[in-house]
């Protein structure tokens, strides 16, 4: 799949490209929905899910797979606004670089 949009920069690449180049999500399908990191049990560390936008933003109480604390942080281990910037900055773009390389070399 070629992107056609989304960022310019990604634009005219494959997903494993331009997640290797840019460290860009990959585009899912045509309606945008994008590939989302998501923390397990919204803990700053541990592991992490990949989630398309649309399954990631369910946030009602019938279903709340990934939100158990719905929009608030986890009690138990928060993730400060500082850590989480600090991933979305860097960590998440290091994630998808390292995923577009894998796909590049046939790793699933």
């Amino acid at each position: 799949m070629v992107r056609i949009t989304g960022a310019k920069k990604g634009r005219n690449l494959t997903n494993s490209q331009a997640s290797e180049k840019y460290g860009l999500a990959p585009i899912l399908d045509s309606d945008g929905n994008v590939a989302t990191l998501h923390h397990s049990q919204q803990q700053s560390v541990g592991p992490l899910f990949e989630a398309s936008t649309r399954y990631h933003n369910i946030s009602n109480a019938k279903k709340a797979p990934l939100h158990l604390y719905k929009g608030k942080l986890n009690p138990f281990n928060p993730m400060s606004e500082e850590t989480r910037k600090a991933f979305q900055k860097v960590d998440s773009i290091e994630y998808w670089k390292t995923r577009g390389r894998d796909v590049g070399k046939g790793v699933k």
